[in-house]
């Protein structure tokens, strides 16, 4: 009689929550609902794929999972699949096993694969596989009372019918995919450009300080990061009263400035790798924070 081997790795299903929902409370310093969590075994996204990502089992236990948040998204007019890579965990007695989740990885040739919270250890095998880095760090901008004299002015639109007309393109898409989500979208204009920014409004713990919960407003796409850089502490007070936010907190390809005054950093490593199947250079703010964990867990 041939044995079964007993460690196998599969495609993970929207049947499957169940069991791997006690593996995501493993998660250190994971206090999310068990709602949040169910969201991305049902993305609302329009998938490519069949399963939600890959689980790793000893017989009929989970010990192993990694979530794929899969989309197909228009990037300057082209289509491509994307891959948001989340919620990576095995189990400490089976963590050998996990270059298996690497291996079914290396199958998804016709994905764009994001990793926007990968753990230091996660960092370095992705980096060693081919991964690029879009992004080193975040900035928390407060909204100054002075710093805007010399900036361009901007004219900010965030009314839904407004929206509806006025976007084009990606970015009409975008907000379509997104617009029954926990996030807010502006359309910015300013010298007769425009720029779409999506904001998501979170608690969170000010870099650097000792404030704990306090409202900021997580920047997580803009279209246009020149706009932004040239009226960032215009574009900041703005959102700040219009999302009634102590700071507003961007990656710094959003902002598209080296540094910005007065602002907070916090290293925070933003990876992704490439579609075999159809090579694109994507600009930096191109591989952006939408379609992804941080628009499903609410984090």
């Amino acid at each position: 009689m041939t044995l079964m081997p007993r460690i196998t790795i599969r495609n993970a299903m929207q049947e499957d929550f169940d069991e791997v929902y006690p593996l995501l409370r493993c998660f250190t310093g994971s206090n999310l609902p068990r709602e949040n969590w169910r969201a991305i075994f049902n993305s609302p996204f329009n998938s490519p794929m069949d399963h939600v990502g890959f689980l790793l089992r000893d017989n009929d236990k989970a010990v192993g999972f990694m979530g794929c948040i899969f989309s197909r998204r228009s990037i300057r007019g082209r289509e491509f699949d994307f891959c948001n890579l989340s919620s990576w965990i095995v189990l400490p007695d089976y963590r050998k096993y996990s270059m298996l989740f690497m291996r079914r990885l290396a199958e998804l040739d016709s994905c764009v694969l994001t990793s926007l919270t990968p753990s230091e250890k996660v960092y370095k095998l992705f980096m060693r596989s081919g991964y690029k880095q879009v992004d080193r760090q975040y900035y928390a901008i407060p909204p100054l009372p002075f710093g805007s004299l010399h900036e361009p002015s901007v004219r900010v639109t965030s009314e839904h019918n407004e929206l509806a007309e006025r976007l084009t393109g990606d970015s009409l898409r975008n907000w379509n995919d997104h617009r029954n989500l926990d996030c807010r979208h502006f359309l910015l204009e300013s010298e007769g450009e425009t720029c779409h920014v999506v904001c998501a409004k979170r608690y969170k713990r000010a870099p650097g300080l000792r404030l704990k919960n306090i409202p900021v407003a997580v920047m997580h796409h803009a279209s246009n990061p020149g706009l932004v850089s040239r009226s960032i502490n215009t574009i900041t007070r703005k959102l700040c009263l219009r999302m009634r936010a102590a700071l507003v907190i961007s990656d710094s390809r959003f902002i598209g400035l080296p540094s910005v005054p007065f602002s907070l950093t916090k290293p925070a490593p933003r990876l992704y790798r490439p579609c075999k199947d159809q090579p694109f250079e994507f600009a930096p703010h191109e591989v952006d924070n939408l379609y992804s964990e941080y628009m499903l867990l609410h984090f």
